[in-house]
């Protein structure tokens, strides 16, 4: 019966830490931005240490569904220093900026505020130490070999499903126009709620987002990012859909500090930001001169346009 119970132990981690990575790659956009948000990592560095913490999930979850933890248990030793340091990043999340959202520990899946996965995790320790002092593991023969397989599949398969984008300029990431865009309808004398500033004069980064669409929470995320980075960086929403979404729509994308205003299709919304969205425009003088995917937007290159 000890035997079952320690062998359930370790599936029931195994699952866990499989189900945790497979998660966080759909999208990782949200996994990345959650670790930005914190200030350890850059942005030029996240997208690599995203995919390292997801492989090395990946192994250990592998390992533990196996019961495989080799002479002195090292699958176990790496196993409580990885909780540790998640569990150190969100004390740190925790800290920052409160018990709010979702913490992205599994992904869009299974959302936790920071508080809620500390806890999943401290109990996840407690295993993992039950395990360490009363359960051996399983010897394979070709243990060995075994790891080396999942090792190299772990830290590769990451980049395979998710590839990470080296900034290659190509159409689909990156159009190039010159057209005016019409914002007239947010000045209308009926509306109640108007800009309090004229988005057509000056440099502006303009984005059109749904309240119900999942990539332009995301698109929303990381501008407001940028925006916490640099407050100078003229970012501003047009937003699409019912009010009543809102609050949910700022709560997952973290932008409530964001200027915004709404817009419907009648005055013009799927005109001005076409039919794919986000629709992320730079605009000069009130002139579209570039239309970026969130994915690829790069601050330090919003920054340098703002400054020429």
């Amino acid at each position: 019966m000890k035997n079952i119970v320690l062998v359930s132990c370790s599936l029931l981690l195994g699952i866990t830490f499989l189900f945790s990575a497979y998660t966080k790659l759909y999208p990782i956009e949200l996994f990345e931005y959650t670790i930005v948000e914190t200030g350890i990592f850059s942005w030029n560095s996240i997208p690599f240490v995203s995919r390292l913490l997801i492989g090395v999930e990946f192994l250990l979850g592998s390992l533990l569904l196996l019961n495989l933890y080799f002479s002195k248990k090292e699958t176990l030793i790496f196993t409580a220093l990885l909780l540790l340091f998640f569990t150190g990043y969100l004390i740190i999340l925790l800290v920052k900026e409160g018990n709010e959202g979702n913490c992205g520990c599994f992904g869009d899946t299974l959302k936790l505020t920071p508080l809620e996965s500390i806890l999943k995790n401290i109990f996840s320790l407690a295993l993992v130490y039950l395990l360490y002092k009363f359960h051996p593991g399983i010897k394979l023969r070709f243990q060995k070999w075994l790891f080396i397989a999942l090792l190299l599949i772990s830290l590769i398969a990451p980049y395979i499903f998710t590839p990470i984008n080296m900034m290659i300029r190509e159409q689909s990431k990156e159009e190039t126009l010159n057209y005016e865009l019409d914002l007239s309808a947010l000045y209308d004398s009926s509306r109640i709620a108007k800009p309090s500033f004229d988005l057509m004069q000056g440099k502006r980064i303009i984005a059109f987002l749904s309240l119900t669409c999942p990539h332009c929470k995301l698109g929303a995320f990381k501008l407001h990012l940028m925006h916490k980075n640099n407050p100078a960086l003229p970012i501003y929403f047009i937003l699409n859909g019912d009010e009543e979404k809102l609050p949910a729509f700022f709560e997952e994308s973290k932008s409530a500090d964001m200027p915004y205003s709404f817009m419907t299709e009648k005055e013009g919304f799927v005109k001005c930001a076409g039919v794919r969205l986000p629709a992320i425009l730079w605009v000069d003088n009130g002139r579209v001169i570039k239309k970026v995917k969130y994915k690829y937007l790069n601050q330090s290159e919003i920054e340098t346009w703002l400054s020429q």
